[in-house]
């Protein structure tokens, strides 16, 4: 709430705002391959939506720079930005070293456009049309047209982006047994393109904009490469099973599609487990706060209470100052995004809204038996407030904000509803309407 609010004008950098260094630790600045947007995984989630107002202003001008970029560097349409960006919405390549500006910085194109999604989940909390509208839509739209332009069909008829990374791991290669970060169609880079370019269909519908666009779109996504399962039975980083360097890498990055994303659900059973498998090979490797903070939301997102819990505490055991600042690595540099997707992660284990449904207690921990929330939100509009003892809901309070209809489950119960704006429903242990529950 302190780094990221009117009347400031710059969203949260690395450090927040509670940096006490002339030169900080990576400048202080914007990190787009998964810092900068775990800052702001919680907003939205934790019922803190005008902290993404300074986020949003920042972005929609550095995109302005971004268009030049990809003009300059592509000859494509549309924006890019790299994995480093900074106050003033650089949009080039950098690095602390050229290998960095290279491995890091060319080889992920696409680091924007997953911050760009930032904006399309503040949509989808808060059903804000105008933000839509005016914000959201042409930042993934421009997102969109950038990566129509660059992607090409390699050897198998398959559109890719060439060239692409994993950030920040590296493969061995299968002919010389040397440690490479250079591919194509990374498992990364191909779940952006295909989130965006799904936010954009979506988007332009309920807007009903740009028609000939949504068909161009809806014609890309059948030439993706699919997520695959690899020999070892985890998700393939890569679009080749290779191995890689370091099984227990502090990104995860090939699993965006289980979270902060969607496409890896319960609902496919093969994937969901190889999901499971990617993060039990991945384990604890690297020990930093942002990293234990993801498995924290990873392990949620698979309804394991308890391997969630697990990380939580080892964020706080292991990854925390005595003032419980984020420690990135342990002991030794403060970094706020572990705090910030800590969060996230405690309430993406309360509540969860992915997936056209509102889940609630999805992965509750043995170690919280009672307990209480209120206020967070859900994907639709809502408003939902939880009360829990021996491990089982006892309550909860849902309220309308946009008048959408939902589909609530807790356990095995399911409950489907139809709301109008500002409705406030309250619901029992069985997901019953309380006034049904009282006739």
């Amino acid at each position: 709430m302190s780094s990221s609010r009117r009347p400031g004008r710059l969203p949260a950098g690395l450090q927040g705002i509670w940096n006490d260094q002339m030169w900080a630790a990576w400048e202080a600045d914007y990190h787009l391959n998964i810092n900068l947007q775990m800052n702001y995984w919680p907003a939205d989630l934790c019922n803190l939506s005008e902290t993404i107002d300074p986020l949003a202003d920042w972005f929609v001008r550095m995109t302005e720079n971004g268009r030049r970029t990809a003009r300059q560097l592509y000859d494509a349409d549309g924006w890019v930005c790299f994995h480093c960006s900074n106050p003033f919405g650089r949009t080039t390549p950098v690095g602390s070293t050229l290998a960095s500006q290279f491995e890091n910085g060319v080889l992920d194109p696409l680091a924007g456009a997953w911050m760009a999604m930032t904006l399309w989940r503040h949509y989808e909390f808060t059903q804000d049309e105008a933000f839509l509208r005016q914000r959201a839509y042409p930042v993934l739209k421009g997102a969109a047209e950038f990566m129509l332009d660059i992607m090409i069909e390699d050897q198998d008829g398959r559109l890719v982006i060439v060239p692409s990374t994993s950030p920040e791991n590296t493969y061995l290669h299968p002919g010389t047994g040397k440690p490479v970060r250079i591919t194509r169609g990374s498992t990364y880079h191909t779940t952006l393109v295909r989130v965006v370019f799904q936010a954009v269909i979506q988007g332009a519908a309920e807007l009903d904009a740009d028609q000939a666009f949504r068909e161009e779109l809806k014609t890309a996504l059948t030439k993706l490469p699919p997520l695959k399962v690899g020999e070892n039975g985890t998700i393939q980083e890569w679009i080749e099973d290779y191995r890689e360097q370091d099984p227990r890498h502090r990104h995860v990055s090939h699993l965006l599609g289980l979270h902060p994303f969607s496409l890896i659900t319960a609902e496919d059973p093969p994937l969901f487990e190889a999901a499971r498998k990617t993060l039990e090979r991945r384990g604890a490797g690297g020990d930093v706060g942002w990293s234990n903070a993801w498995k924290t939301s990873f392990y949620a997102r698979l309804g394991d209470g308890e391997q969630a819990g697990a990380y939580l505490r080892r964020l706080i055991a292991r990854n925390t100052f005595p003032n419980l600042m984020d420690s990135c690595w342990p002991g030794r540099l403060f970094q706020i995004d572990g705090n910030f997707g800590g969060t996230a992660g405690i309430a993406e284990m309360l509540l969860q809204s992915h997936g056209g449904e509102i889940r609630l207690l999805p992965a509750l921990p043995a170690a919280w038996p009672r307990g209480s929330v209120k206020g967070l939100r859900a994907r639709g509009g809502f408003e939902v407030d939880i009360d829990w003892h021996d491990g089982r809901l006892t309550s909860a309070r849902l309220r309308s904000l946009a008048g959408r209809p939902c589909r609530i489950t807790c356990g095995d119960e399911v409950l489907e509803l139809k709301t109008s704006r500002g409705q406030t429903i309250p619901l029992t242990s069985d997901l019953t309407r309380l006034e049904d529950a009282s006739r």
